[in-house]
C-alpha cells in the first residue's frame, strides 16, 4: 500500500499494517487509537517534520511515512477507534487508485454533485480563502505556531490544516455542504452513489464495539437505529454539525466560527437540540428549490493580482472603509455579501483608474455578524471577510 510513501530509513513496519483494508480506514478500525495512547500524529507535524528531515510542518505524506515505522495500537478489524490519521491514509489510497491528486479527485467528485465552492484550507490568517470567515479562539489564548516565530491566535497556527486535507481540511459554506448531503442521502433524484453503496455506508459494522448499541459509525457517518446520519467536527476556531435526518426528509448543517471547548458537551447539545426544536416547530415548508438563492461558485485563488481588497476595523462604527487598489485602470465591481453568500450591498460598478480608492460602506443598518467584501475585475476576483460589531 502506498509504495511512493515508504517508511523512514531504518524503520521497522508492524506486519499487521498489511492487514489494514479500505473498509478499516473508512470505519476507523485500522489499528490506531489516539484515545488510548494520547497521540494523534496529525497534531505532531513539527516533530514529524524533523524526523522525516523536511523543512516546516509535515504534510499528510510525511506523516504517513513516519507512522509506517510505529506499531499499531490494536489488530486491524477488531474494534473501533476514531483516527484522523486513518483518513489521511485513506485520502492517499484514493488518489493512488485514481491516478490523480487527492484534491483534484475530490474536486471532480464535487463537480458531479454540483458543489463548486469547496476548497482546501490554509493555516495562516493572511492566507484565508476569499469569503472564508475569521476564526475566533473562544478564550483569547495564543499558541505556539507550527511555523515557529511568535505566538499566534490559536486557530491560525496551533495546527497545520494543510496536513488535514482528507480528514478535515476542507473549507465550505452551509449551502454547499447541504448539496453534498443531498447527493448521497439515498432519497433519489440527485444521488451520485448507488443504493448498495449507500446501504454499505450506513450499515452497522461487524465490530464488537457496536454489538447491541443504538448507534454506530459506518463509512464516514455516525448512524442510529432511527435512520439518522450525522457527523460533527471541531478545531480551535470552529465547531460543526452535519446531519441527514429521517424526519420529514430533512438535513441540516451548522457551522460556527469558534469552539468553546471548555464547555463543549453543552455547546454541541445546544446546537443539536436547537435544530431539532426548529424542525419540529415548523409546520409549513417551501415547495420550491431554495438552492437557487445560494449559487455555488468555483473556489477562487486568494492571489488575484492586480486587485486587492482590505477592510478597515469596524469597532461599533456606522461606516466601514473598503480600500481597493488597482495596478492599472480596470472595469471593477465591488459588493458586500452576508455569511450565507447573499449580496446585500453594491459599493461600486464601473471603471476605476490605477491607484487606491477608498469606498465607504454604511453599516448602520446591517446586523452584527460576518460579511465578505468582494471585488471582480478583468484580472479575476479577490475577497476579504470582515465583521460588524454593534
Amino acid at each position: 500500500m502506498l509504495p511512493d510513501l515508504p517508511p523512514l530509513p531504518g524503520a521497522t513496519e508492524d506486519p499487521r499494517l498489511a492487514d489494514v483494508t479500505v473498509r478499516d480506514l473508512l470505519q476507523h478500525s485500522g489499528g490506531w487509537d489516539r484515545e488510548a495512547t494520547g497521540y494523534d500524529p496529525m497534531f505532531d507535524v513539527v516533530d514529524i517534520a524533523a524526523a522525516v528531515g523536511v523543512e516546516g510542518p509535515a504534510g499528510c505524506d510525511e506523516v504517513i511515512r513516519y507512522m509506517r515505522g510505529r506499531p499499531l495500537d490494536f489488530a486491524p478489524a477488531t474494534r473501533y477507534a476514531y483516527s484522523n490519521f486513518g483518513y489521511c491514509a485513506l485520502g492517499r489510497v484514493m488518489a493512488e487508485a485514481a491516478g490523480q491528486s487527492y484534491e483534484s479527485l475530490m474536486q471532480d467528485f464535487f463537480a458531479e454533485m454540483g458543489v463548486g465552492g469547496m476548497a482546501l484550507g490554509r493555516t495562516r490568517e493572511e492566507d484565508r480563502l476569499p469569503g472564508e470567515v475569521a476564526y475566533v479562539e473562544s478564550y483569547g489564548r495564543q499558541c505556539a505556531s507550527v511555523f515557529g516565530g511568535p505566538a499566534v491566535p490559536c486557530p491560525y497556527g496551533e495546527f497545520y490544516i494543510e496536513a488535514m486535507d482528507a480528514h478535515g481540511g476542507w473549507v465550505a459554506n452551509a449551502p454547499d455542504l447541504l448539496r453534498f448531503v443531498r447527493a448521497i442521502d439515498g432519497r433519489g433524484g440527485d444521488d451520485v452513489l448507488s443504493g448498495s453503496a449507500i446501504s454499505a455506508m450506513t450499515a452497522r459494522p461487524s465490530l464488537p464495539t457496536w454489538n447491541g448499541t443504538g448507534s454506530w459509525y459506518g463509512f464516514g457517518w455516525s448512524v442510529n437505529a432511527n435512520g439518522h446520519w450525522w457527523h460533527t467536527g471541531a478545531l480551535n476556531g470552529t465547531r460543526t454539525f452535519v446531519g441527514r435526518m429521517n424526519y420529514q426528509g430533512l438535513a441540516w448543517v451548522v457551522l460556527v466560527n469558534t469552539w468553546p471547548y471548555q464547555n463543549d458537551a453543552a455547546f454541541i447539545s445546544a446546537m443539536d437540540n436547537g435544530m431539532w426544536q426548529q424542525a419540529q416547530a415548523t409546520t409549513t415548508w417551501p415547495s420550491h428549490d431554495l438552492f437557487a438563492q445560494f449559487p455555488t461558485e468555483a473556489a477562487a485563488s486568494p492571489e488575484l493580482a492586480p486587485l486587492a481588497v482590505t477592510v478597515g476595523p469596524n469597532p461599533a462604527r456606522s461606516y466601514a472603509t473598503v480600500t481597493l487598489s488597482l495596478d492599472a485602470p480596470a472595469e471593477v465591481r465591488v459588493a458586500v455579501f452576508d455569511a450565507l453568500g447573499r449580496e446585500i450591498r453594491q459599493l461600486h460598478q464601473g471603471p476605476l483608474s490605477a491607484g487606491t480608492h477608498p469606498l465607504l460602506l454604511d453599516a448602520s443598518a446591517l446586523p452584527a455578524g460576518a460579511y465578505v467584501v468582494r471585488a471582480d475585475g478583468p484580472a479575476g476576483r479577490t475577497a476579504r471577510p470582515f465583521t460588524i460589531l454593534q
